[in-house]
């Protein structure tokens, strides 16, 4: 009798093949879903690129202010709320979609061991939903996860919600620890998920038979590695040195642009460009970050920070040329 491992292996492997296997059967794109996957591109980078302009590393508050005008669900709630994200809110809601997402891929497991192909729709649900919390708003969904461990808002936090207002936010304190406690647990199961569905679901698929589909599995690993990242520091400034947390996301985005640069992963000549232009382009912010956090405590680098704001763009188009050479 197969063990419980083998059968969860084949379950893993049944969900990342049925949300590879209608797409791979698509020989070609067509412009409407290029311009489409485009725009789900920029979305993505630019809240890489707003997580890494912040306060902590010596950026200005103008300057801070513009580049979150890049950051789509950042501005949304600028424009409608006034700028201020209800935190707690937008926990319940991401709790629940990866509640849903999760009860998806236990449905889909089940239903790949008992060889049945129907119930699309709950494939489909799970194929947006992937979508938009792993390809799309990661960062987001990840700072928003972190909110019951983190004292970074004085008007709500886990605390408040169960001793009152006024309370000191204290997320490992008893009985806090009843909520941050599971709460970590589901962050770093959607961590691990969002690894799983950037690699596994090329490198696992028997449809991912062209030369270059292991590269692209490891590249969109190495891009979910580097949100991580962004999302962390974005949510803990105070636990890292500005120096070395903007350095370090330096090292990783100069890999990431290498790898790509090196493998060329993706099978269309117009989507590797445009992300070999936004890897580029976050290596500069990453890089920015450290020169500012470097001399901001030294000297007025408020004309360094816009000069380099300014080169961002010019970043961005020599990554689409560094690509095509």
């Amino acid at each position: 009798m197969p063990s419980k491992w083998n059968e969860f292996r084949e379950g893993l492997f049944g969900v990342f093949y049925k949300l590879k296997e209608q797409r791979s059967s698509k020989k070609t794109k067509s412009t409407l879903d290029a311009f489409r996957l485009s725009i789900l591109f920029l979305i993505d980078a630019g809240q890489v690129m707003h997580s890494l302009v912040q306060d902590s590393f010596g950026w200005e508050y103008s300057i801070i202010d513009f580049i979150r005008r890049i950051d789509v669900l950042d501005l949304l709630f600028k424009m409608i709320n006034g700028g201020t994200v209800p935190l707690d809110t937008m926990f319940y809601i991401t709790l629940s979609c990866i509640g849903i997402m999760f009860l998806c891929v236990g449905l889909i497991m089940r239903i790949f061991q008992r060889g049945s192909s129907s119930h699309t729709g709950i494939i489909l649900l799970l194929r947006f939903l992937n979508t938009v919390m792993v390809n799309t708003f990661l960062v987001s969904v990840l700072r928003y996860l972190l909110f019951p461990l983190l004292c970074n808002d004085d008007t709500v936090s886990v605390s408040i919600w169960l001793r009152g207002p006024g309370a000191a936010c204290r997320p490992w304190a008893t009985p806090e620890v009843g909520i941050t406690a599971p709460c970590l647990g589901v962050f770093m199961l959607f961590v691990a998920y969002s690894f799983a569905a950037s690699l596994l679901s090329i490198e696992v698929s028997p449809l991912s038979r062209l030369p270059a589909d292991l590269s692209c599995g490891r590249v969109e690993a190495g891009w979910v590695l580097l949100r991580l990242v962004a999302a962390l520091l974005s949510q803990i400034q105070d636990a890292f040195s500005s120096v070395g947390a903007a350095g370090g996301a330096s090292v990783i985005a100069t890999s990431l642009l290498a790898h790509h640069l090196r493998s060329l992963p993706f099978h269309s000549a117009p989507f590797n460009i445009l992300r070999g232009s936004i890897y580029a382009c976050v290596l500069w912010t990453s890089l920015s970050s450290v020169l500012v956090s470097t001399f901001s405590k030294k000297a007025d680098t408020s004309y360094m920070q816009w000069g380099l704001v300014a080169l961002m763009p010019v970043a961005f188009l020599l990554g689409g040329v560094a690509t095509q050479l």
